[in-house]
């Protein structure tokens, strides 16, 4: 016993040294505080909030790399573990988990380098899913892939079958979720089935995506007019997150959504449909009791490569109808059309050409 908790106190010391220290300095100068300090309540209180927070995804993260070393794995007498079910994780970092049929990791790859440095000292062949996921995530977290705004998660399952893939589906979701639940990151998550069928995996492959984030541009492209086969390319450059937001702003009507797919979360770092709309009416110098009605939608630009916009149609108790961009991640407004019967607005100087406006 003794020899395991040196190895797990090593393990932990060579995988975490940065973070240990930085952990135990910030707590060292904040109980040393004089005592007659003035007392900030509610900073310290954050702070220490943040440490613990920090230190407890450091203690997921050390979790897996032990659970790796310790948990019993195969003997070269037992039968290997068969790999049934495959699951894609995709940060940035792409991460392949095959499964067996009792959800131990037959195997754990990484599919782009991000991921390699995700699951550096991770020895996860034969743990448990829910293991195997609290050290993937909480890696993640410790090196920085997901954070507040950088917080969304591509989950994708090729199960046995239908219901099997709806198991692991919902488990995965709760189980990300479950890591994050005491933190300051909301995860933004698509969870989807799918199919790793010759087209699909060499299509990825061609691309440099994994299985999972080119059926969601697959799906995209039937979702938008915007996009056609042509569009794999600029699509399969942009980020889970930019992809995060398109998806999450399909036309209404639109069917492509798998009938497993799960969507929680709110996307950090972008407008939201409300923000859009708040834009344009700062822009207009308007209230809401101005405007008869409005519609918003993502309308991505495909000039140059593909940038993110809001288009806001909005229509105002006046009679006047104005058409606007706005930049999703700045909040930058363009005015592109206005009503034939109406000038333009004439807001901070921006009448009389078309261009961006201040917000």
């Amino acid at each position: 016993m003794k020899n395991i908790k040196d190895k797990v106190k090593t393990a932990f010391e060579n995988e975490t040294p940065n973070i240990k220290s930085k952990v135990l300095t910030s707590i060292e100068n904040e109980v040393q505080l004089p005592c007659d300090a003035v007392e900030k309540p509610r900073s310290i209180s954050t702070l220490f909030k943040r440490i613990a927070v920090a230190v407890s995804f450091c203690l997921i993260f050390v979790v897996g790399i032990v659970s790796g070393y310790f948990i019993p794995k195969n003997s070269d007498d037992a039968v290997p573990l068969s790999a049934e079910n495959f699951v894609y994780l995709d940060v940035n970092p792409s991460v392949e988990l095959s499964l067996s049929s009792d959800n131990l990791v037959v195997s754990c790859t990484a599919g782009n380098s991000d991921a390699e440095k995700i699951l550096q000292g991770l020895n996860l062949s034969g743990v448990e899913l829910n293991t195997a996921l609290s050290a993937i995530v909480g890696s993640m977290y410790v090196n920085g892939y997901l954070s507040l705004e950088e917080n969304s998660m591509l989950i994708s399952v090729d199960g046995v079958s239908e219901e099997k893939t709806t198991e692991l589906l919902s488990l995965i979701t709760q189980k990300v979720n479950k890591v994050f639940e005491n933190s300051e990151v909301d995860c933004s998550i698509i969870a989807q089935s799918v199919k790793g069928n010759s087209e699909l995996v060499n299509k990825a492959k061609d691309n440099g995506v994994s299985i999972g984030k080119m059926q969601l541009i697959d799906k995209l492209i039937g979702s938008f007019d915007e996009f056609d086969e042509t569009s794999v390319s600029n699509l399969s450059k942009m980020t889970i997150k930019e992809l995060n937001l398109i998806y999450n702003n399909k036309p209404s009507d639109d069917e492509s959504g798998g009938i497993n797919d799960i969507v929680s979360g709110i996307l950090g770092g972008y407008l939201d449909e409300n923000g859009a709309l708040s834009a344009v009416k700062e822009f207009l110098e308007i209230t809401s009791s101005e405007i008869e009605n409005y519609s918003v939608r993502i309308k991505p630009s495909i000039i140059g490569g593909i940038s993110l916009k809001y288009q806001v149609i909005v229509t105002l108790t006046s009679g006047s109808e104005y058409m606007f961009e706005v930049d999703c991640k700045t909040g930058d407004v363009s005015l592109l059309e206005t009503s034939p019967t109406q000038g333009e607005p004439n807001q901070n100087g921006q009448g009389g050409h078309h261009g961006e406006g201040g917000r």
